[in-house]
């Protein structure tokens, strides 16, 4: 995926479960990945993720889309998770910010 320009991370590394609660996010190796790699945008997949990165950085608490601050050199963005038991978000709504998103990095 690199030679498209994507990189993949993970906040909270080692963790497998289906949702967000109680997860210990490592923002300093993501600053860290991001003023190493730098990456134009940085994606969070979920609110949540987003929210404590937001936490973490100093930033206003996120809501879906494009935000004010960066993470290094990364734009941010939250997206509104993919999962099918993310249901408080229509897929419509979901689909729009994903395309705004494409839309954003010239896709």
């Amino acid at each position: 995926m690199p030679a498209y320009g994507i990189g993949l991370t993970d906040l909270a590394p080692g963790i497998t479960q289906s949702h967000d609660r109680d997860l210990r996010y490592n923002t300093a190796a993501l600053l860290e990945a991001m003023n190493h790699h730098r990456p134009k945008v940085l994606a969070f997949t979920s609110r949540t993720g987003g929210r404590a990165a937001a936490r973490a950085f100093g930033a206003a608490r996120p809501d879906l889309g494009p935000q004010t601050w960066t993470v290094g050199p990364a734009a941010v963005w939250v997206l509104p998770s993919s999962s099918c038991a993310n249901n408080a978000v229509p897929y419509s709504e979901k689909l729009a910010i994903w395309q705004q998103r494409a839309n954003y990095l010239g896709g």
